[in-house]
């Protein structure tokens, strides 16, 4: 569409919510709003502004036209008109004024469409994160039980996934753990054990993040979780986590790094993935550690060069031992000198 065409409809879109608001007008010869005519007017307008890319205006017009639609009773088509307008409103960043909007929509959602009203629960939540994270979490939360009371785990998930980026992110790892499991629990009604095995890796990986050292504790974890769960030793998500503890205990390095460039993508949740990409070999932690405290030492130096000299003077003396007199043993850089005979100047002192 041209830019006059997208001008001429943004003005008929003003044109319209004038319109909209002069039926809304009362004098005396006109006593109460015409609320039916104000909807219709609203709803033509924000169609427009929309077709003339004008977003903050499309808004506008939507609100108001909720607001026609609650006067008239039409809860449900309020409730429509507040989630558009709060979509177009978080897609332009705006994403306090579109928390409201969602809120509005979330109200306005009766008791026969709780999954939509759990839906927009979690997108006001969802659009908190980062200025009101406890908000979040609690609106999250309180969408998860919605879904749950009504058996709609299946729309549940991109909240579940939500909330435990939201707390690995504030590094609440405990309260992720359990969100995880619950979130198998809704895996199990949908029989999905695929993610369950992927959620039992990443619980793994969260708990040697916190602890690289101690890899004896998410071993005992791993052998909980496969006992608990069938086939999921032998699953992708069980072989790799049993190799990478492995790994993580005995190195070496390059080899680890390697397994965990095989899998890392497996793993949907960014934090997770950086998690395990950061993981390091325990082993080769260890062996350095004590390279570094050895060198540290005042007296490692000293002991090293002592241990030296000795060495020297104990091959020395061996080679003096085992050579005849008047012999120098030869090494790098050894020279022969001739050595006089004493017995020989007596000699000489006899004869005179």
């Amino acid at each position: 569409m041209s830019e006059a065409m997208r001008k001429q409809k943004a003005k008929e879109g003003e044109a319209l919510m004038k319109k909209a608001d002069a039926s809304l007008q009362t004098s005396w010869i006109k006593w109460s709003p015409n609320w039916a005519e104000a909807c219709r007017c609203y709803k033509d307008a924000a169609t427009c502004f929309k077709v003339g890319k004008v977003p903050d205006r499309e808004i506008e017009a939507l609100e108001k036209c909720a607001q026609a639609n609650i006067q008239l009773e039409l809860a449900y088509t309020a409730a429509l008109c507040y989630q558009d307008a709060a979509e177009i409103a978080l897609s332009l960043h705006e994403n306090l004024h579109a928390k409201e909007l969602f809120e509005q929509a979330a109200a306005h959602f009766g008791d026969q469409e709780m999954e939509k009203k759990a839906l927009m629960t979690s997108a006001a939540a969802q659009a908190s994160i980062g200025t009101d994270d406890a908000y979040a979490k609690e609106g999250m939360l309180a969408a998860l039980d919605i879904f749950e009371a009504f058996d709609r785990e299946y729309r549940a998930m991109e909240t579940f996934d939500a909330l435990i980026a939201l707390m690995l992110s504030s590094q609440n790892y405990a309260d992720a753990v359990n969100v995880m499991k619950r979130q198998n629990l809704a895996f199990g009604k949908l029989e999905q054990p695929h993610n369950i095995h992927r959620n039992l890796a990443s619980i793994v990986i969260i708990h040697l993040a916190q602890d690289n050292t101690n890899v004896e504790s998410a071993e005992q974890l791993f052998i909980e979780q496969c006992s608990e769960h069938d086939g999921y030793r032998r699953s992708d998500d069980g072989r790799f986590i049993d190799r990478l503890l492995d790994l993580v205990a005995h190195g070496p390095d390059e080899e680890l790094a390697s397994h965990v460039r095989r899998y890392q993508m497996m793993f949907k949740i960014p934090t997770v993935a950086r998690m395990l990409k950061a993981l390091k070999s325990l082993n080769q932690e260890i062996q350095q550690t004590s390279l570094d405290e050895f060198l540290a030492r005042p007296e490692s130096s000293q002991g090293a060069a002592g241990a030296g000299a000795g060495a020297a003077m104990s091959s020395t003396a061996s080679s003096s031992v085992s050579s005849p007199v008047g012999a120098v043993p030869f090494g790098d850089g050894a020279v022969a000198v001739p050595i006089e005979d004493p017995t020989a100047e007596e000699d000489d002192d006899d004869l005179t």
